[in-house]
């Protein structure tokens, strides 16, 4: 018989002879708990047919249980791919996600399942959990909000579209100074913003596509701001009449829900992003400019009376006017100007034998890169997914040692990762509550900049100085002392100081 014949059956799906021996060997080795030659078998089954959702759903599942969970992403994001309107896909996608402690990534995955099938309580439940865990405050109306988010898209989806359509002629109004404000209870007059009085004008004036955005802390992205939600941060910062405090805190849950369910903004290549409040941008919202510039070539148009360095230093252009004089035509007139992305600049430099604390004073957007990090403290940082990325230009050395040092979550037992630029892996694990020193030989720098990927295999909700909520952790990175392997002084110095608990003495 033919060996291309698909002449045998699995779940109902044909198959041929050959295909249906691997399934079949894969079935037999995950029963057994073997797998990894489950995952030899299923894997090979999709190769020889890759049209097979159920086996790339088995796959995931065997990769899940090996823990290899970007493997088992994988999977199961080819098995959604293949049956868009499939629901199961993206169930295990959620289970994945949450794994990883990618608490947003998870609730899109439950939420697009739940809408694919309604009748499906798993999704729900979990969407359910993830709520009640994370919102704010409660509601006693949660499983009715819930429902709509289900039955219904709350974001303008033609409205995005369309300014993403424009390209480099959009306009992005960054809001996030006004978000952060109205979560935290801040009056807007009180702060002197102004961002809620000039973006409308902004927007309608233009003549070009635009759109309202924020950096929102805790979600590790930007999101889009739609017409609702703007009324309802306005309605918490500039209301002539102050809301009852559980209208507040209503209004408050609704918000956070809403971005917490909102997909990623893919921003217009070269779009020109306003914020016209940089003055109060939130903490880390340094960041969150720079990645937009890189992954999307924005370009950043800041105005404000003391922007504050941290945020002038990614600015493509800085306007700094009397707040009386801002307004809208002044800042149309200037985004009429030529307005060009810069090169990003360097990182800055780590002093050699001397421990640099991440998110010391004075130096908190110093090290720290993209959007995988919670708000720095006074310890530290917390990591977050898709991992906390760190940049340290050094000078030429021969043979470079890397000392860092991590802080397990508070009462989980604590797995990382540390992934370098050459492709090499560092993996362990912390007790609950602990630290730790890890340390790094020849770590690989090129073009004089070292650069780390740190990240944790699980996750928990820690608390957080100003945070009205829990937010999702995974590893905790304190900081980082850097020496020549050889330079036996400088170890000396770290093992005193480590042992005395002295560590600021190696200022």
């Amino acid at each position: 018989m033919l060996s291309f014949l698909k002449t045998k059956k699995s779940a109902g799906v044909a198959v041929t002879a050959g295909v249906h021996r691997l399934i079949a060997s894969g079935n037999d080795a995950r029963d057994r708990g073997e797998w990894d030659d489950a995952v030899e078998n299923y894997r090979a089954a999709v190769m020889e047919d890759p049209s097979l959702v159920h086996i790339w759903i088995q796959l995931g599942h065997a990769e899940k249980e090996r823990r290899r969970f970007g493997d088992a992403e994988a999977a199961y994001t080819r098995a959604a791919m293949l049956r868009p309107d499939k629901a199961e896909p993206l169930l295990h996608l959620g289970h994945v996600y949450k794994l990883l402690g990618n608490i947003p990534a998870a609730t899109r995955s439950y939420l697009r399942a739940a809408r694919l099938n309604p009748a499906d309580a798993h999704a729900i439940e979990e969407l359910q959990h993830f709520i009640a865990r994370t919102a704010p405050f409660a509601r006693p109306d949660m499983v009715a909000l819930l429902r709509d988010a289900i039955l219904g898209e709350k974001e303008d989806r033609a409205g995005q579209d369309k300014v993403r359509a424009a390209g480099s002629d959009a306009l992005l109004l960054d809001v996030s100074s006004l978000v952060a404000a109205a979560l935290a209870g801040r009056r807007f007059a009180d702060l002197g913003l102004i961002g809620d009085l000039v973006a409308p004008a902004i927007i309608g004036d233009s003549g070009r596509p635009a759109l309202m955005c924020a950096h929102v802390i805790g979600h590790s992205r930007w999101v889009a701001v739609s017409p609702t939600q703007f009324a309802q941060i306005v309605a918490l910062g500039r209301s002539a009449q102050p809301m009852g405090p559980i209208q507040r805190q209503d209004t408050i849950t609704d918000l956070d829900l809403g971005f917490l369910l909102s997909a990623p903004l893919e921003m217009p290549s070269g779009a020109l992003l306003i914020d016209v409040d940089a003055d109060h941008a939130p903490v880390d919202h340094a960041l969150f400019v720079r990645d937009a510039r890189s992954n999307f070539g924005v370009r950043y148009l800041a105005f404000g009376q003391a922007v504050s360095a941290d945020l002038a230093a990614y600015a493509s252009l800085v306007k700094a006017v009397g707040r009386a004089e801002l307004t809208p035509e002044v800042i149309l007139n200037a985004v009429g100007e030529p307005i060009h992305s810069e090169q990003k600049i360097p990182p800055p430099e780590a002093r050699i034998a001397r421990f640099e604390q991440i998110g010391h004073i004075g130096m908190r957007a110093q090290f720290r890169t993209g959007t995988g990090w919670l708000p720095p403290e006074d310890w530290g940082c917390w990591a977050i997914m898709p991992g906390g990325d760190l940049e340290i230009a050094l000078p030429s050395l021969d043979a470079p040692r890397l000392y860092l040092r991590l802080k397990a979550l508070p009462e989980e037992l604590t797995r990382y990762q540390i992934a370098m630029q050459d492709g090499r892996q560092v993996a362990g694990e912390i007790e609950p509550g602990l630290h730790k020193w890890v340390v790094i030989d020849d770590v690989p720098v090129a073009d004089g900049v070292l650069r780390l990927r740190i990240r944790g295999e699980n996750s928990a909700l820690v608390n957080m100085h100003g945070a009205t909520r829990k937010l999702p952790a995974m590893v905790g990175v304190v900081g980082f002392y850097i020496c020549e392997r050889n330079d036996h002084q400088a170890r000396a110095a770290l093992l005193e100081t480590t042992t005395l608990g002295d560590l600021e003495s190696l200022y």
